[in-house]
Formats: structure tokens, sequence, C-alpha cells
């Protein structure tokens, strides 16, 4: 912000409105005069994962039912209810139990609110009504007065407060909550209609698309959260890991800043790996198979391989993960005929392409990496009158792409790994549920 304003004055800039979209799922306790009690809980941290096995499985039908969330240890209740019953003394301190996104409209503005996009992916929201349901609140054990008020995403919170001000350099301005940073990520790639996949690849890959009303899974392995603008959801598949897995294996493999060696190297493989099988869940896995206690592994491995077999090999499991996770959005209602890819490993060429040949789907990049940012500024300006709506202003900023198409040679190749990969799916799973059985 600071460095904003500085640059705003040095240009003779003003500056007209301050958007915010942000991760989710953190919860953060603070106290009447919103000072942090603790450190955040982040949306990675699984330490409440033991609670949410204690839950009954009727009771993550009820979860899922009101709220469109899996229970996971990602949401935001279950980390709530952890505090409550691990820290009480905490949990009894705190004034609020508030996320990321909230704590910042609070730092601009002096006003503790939360929006509906971010509030969706707490498992305490009503998808349907958006607001907190009384059934969650009461399941979790939660006291209401200990959440923030929810907004719609896109409403102007306040304006940038005298302290923020003071120690900022910006001056006073509307500061709009624009939501959720992945409902933000599929707006700023210009997909306000549904017939698209995102697929976000950061720390996690998020594989998303936009619906009419919130996706129901049977299994419960997909979420449903509200879209950043209009009456739209957003259908939400991801794994535990991307470019978290990625930077483990360039930490232990090829030291710091090594990625551009990788992706050299991994042009030098041929796709499959020469057989070789990486099932990349060393973060836990997330859908369609979703278990925060699972490992993952490297097979088929012989002598022929060097460090390059492994890393693409790497590369190919995190891909064969996304697209069962799309495969499985499309059996629950989704719907998309190519995909856009972005995020920080879509910067790279070898891993867009191996996602295309596996997918089967075209993949366009968007040469705009800002994606969720651009996104919070399209409904940022929608929600100030500056345009009619978020695609107006998109327009030609979200046109420039890169495309990459399926190759067939390589489709081949990988339908051939796909089916050994099951088999060794299929071992994995009853070696976890015996390892269930004994926890």
């Amino acid at each position: 912000a600071s460095r904003a304003a500085e640059r705003a004055k040095n240009e003779s800039w003003e500056i007209a409105a301050v958007a915010l979209d942000s991760q989710r799922s953190s919860v953060l306790p603070v106290s009447e005069t919103v000072e942090p009690l603790a450190p955040i809980l982040m949306w990675y941290d699984k330490r409440c994962a033991c609670l949410c096995d204690e839950l009954a499985e009727g009771s993550c039908r009820a979860v899922y039912d009101r709220t469109g969330m899996r229970l996971t240890p990602v949401a935001s209740a279950p980390k709530m209810s952890w505090l409550r019953r691990e820290r009480p003394d905490l949990y009894g301190r705190a004034y609020k139990l508030i996320g990321i996104h909230d704590y910042l409209l609070y730092l601009l503005t002096g006003r503790l609110c939360t929006d509906a996009s971010c509030a969706s992916r707490t498992a305490l929201m009503d998808i349907r009504t958006l607001q907190w349901s009384s059934e969650m609140l009461e399941m979790f054990g939660i006291d209401a007065d200990k959440l923030p008020e929810i907004l719609p995403p896109g409403s102007v919170v306040g304006t940038v407060c005298g302290a923020f001000s003071e120690a900022t350099g910006l001056t006073a301005a509307p500061v709009v909550t624009s939501g959720g940073d992945q409902q933000c990520c599929v707006m700023g790639q210009g997909l306000t209609e549904s017939g698209v996949i995102s697929v976000n690849s950061g720390s996690a890959s998020y594989i998303t698309a936009l619906t009419d009303v919130p996706v129901s899974d049977p299994e419960m392995e997909t979420n449903a959260t509200l879209f950043c603008y209009g009456n739209k959801y957003v259908a939400e598949a991801s794994n535990m890991g991307s470019g978290t897995v990625i930077e483990w294996f360039l930490r232990s493999f090829y030291g710091p800043n090594g990625f551009d060696v990788l992706d050299r190297e991994i042009e030098t493989e041929p796709a499959g790996s020469r057989g070789m099988i990486c099932i990349p869940e060393f973060a836990g896995s997330g859908c369609p198979h979703s278990d925060p206690y699972a490992h993952g592994m490297f097979a088929g491995i012989d002598l022929s391989c060097t460090r390059a077999t492994f890393a693409r090999s790497l590369i190919e499991g995190l891909c064969f993960d996304i697209n069962d996770a799309m495969r499985h959005l499309f059996r629950n209602g989704a719907a998309g005929d190519r995909i856009c890819s972005t995020g920080g490993i879509s910067r790279f060429p070898s891993y867009n392409q191996m996602l295309a040949d596996i997918t089967g789907l075209p993949v366009e990049v968007n040469h705009e990496p800002e994606a969720t940012a651009l996104g919070a500024l399209a409904v940022a300006l929608t929600a100030l009158g500056y345009c009619e709506g978020p695609e107006r202003f998109l327009g030609s900023r979200t046109e420039g792409r890169t495309l990459y198409l399926p190759s067939e040679k390589d489709r081949e190749v990988y339908a051939k790994l796909a089916e050994r990969r099951r088999l060794y799916r299929k071992a994995e799973f009853e070696a976890a549920a015996a390892a269930a059985g004994k926890r």
C-alpha cells in the first residue's frame, strides 16, 4: 500500500479506490480491539484433521448439503472448533474469529466484516441464504457473536481510515471487497459464463467452473462457493499441493531457483517418463479421493531413469490429478470444452502441453499473469459504477492467449500410462483403507 501511494504521488495519480481479494479459509482469533491473539491458522493447516474424522457420516452430509463444503481440515469451521476444544482459553478470549480477508478489511476501514464468497469457504454459511447457519454453528460449537457480518462480494465496505492512511500514505478512498482469490481468478480470466474450466496452479491446483446453481456431488468431493459477481456459483475441485510439491522437489533435487533448469530437463524426457508413474500426493490428496493422510510415491523406476525422469513424472502426475478432478466435476454437472490455465506453474510451457495431452482438451494461457488481481479490479470498477459490468472492462484484456493443443501421439502414451496408474491407485486406496481402520 505504501508503494502504491508513493507511486501515485510521483505520477500525480489519484487513487480512486482500493479493491481487496485474498486467500480463504484462514482463522485468526482477535481481541475486542481487533489485535491478533495468536498466529493465524492458515488454510493449509491440518491439525484439525482428527476432529473431521470424529464427525459421523451423517454430519458430513449435513455440512455439505447446507454449506456446499466438503468437511476437510481446509475449511474454517473445524479450525474454529479445534480452537474451542484444544485452546479453550484462547477461544474464550477471542472477540471474533476472522480470516485474512476480514482482518485486512478491518485494517483498511475499521469495519469488521467478511463477504459471502469468502464466507462460503468456512463451512458455516448457508450457501443458499448467504447467512451464517444456526445448524452449523451448533454442530461445530461456534458462538454466532464471534463471527463478522457477511456482505455481498462487490460491496463498498467503507473508506480508507485515518490510521491506515497515516501508516501508508493512502488517501481516503472507497474500499471494495472483491471476493475470494479463486473466484476473482475465474473473473480475471474473463470466464463470466459457464463452458470453460479454469485451472489455477499455485500452492495447490484449483479446478473450477461457473454454474447457475450450487453443484451437489453425491460423493461430497467438490465444493460449491459463491462467485464474486452476479447470481452464479463456482464448482471447485482441488488437490492438496502443486507448487508446494514442486518446491519440495526443487529443494531436494535442484536447489533454490532451479525451476528453469527443471523445465529444460523435462523437455529432454519422452512423454510417459519411460514408464515411471508419480502419485504426487506428498501433501495429502484432494478430489476425487480426498485424504489429508495420503502419501505420494514414484513407481516403475529402473536404471535408465535420471533426475529429469523424476521431474517429468512429477509434473505428469500433477496433470493426471487435475484431469481426475476435472472429470469428477463433469460427472456432477459442470461443463467445459477447453481449459484456461493460470497461476505460477502456467508460466512453463512443458506443464501446459502436458495438461493438454493428458486431459485431451485445448489449453489456453492468458498473457496477463495476474488474473486474480485483474478480477478484483473488474469487480471493484463495476461496484463503483466505472463500467457497466466486469465483462465490459475485461474485454480485450483477456484476448491475448497462447494455445496448446493435445498431441495425438502423446495422448496414446498417456492413455496407457493412465491404466497402469489406476492399478497403483487401487493398491494405494486399499492400503489407505487398512491404515484408516487402525487409526
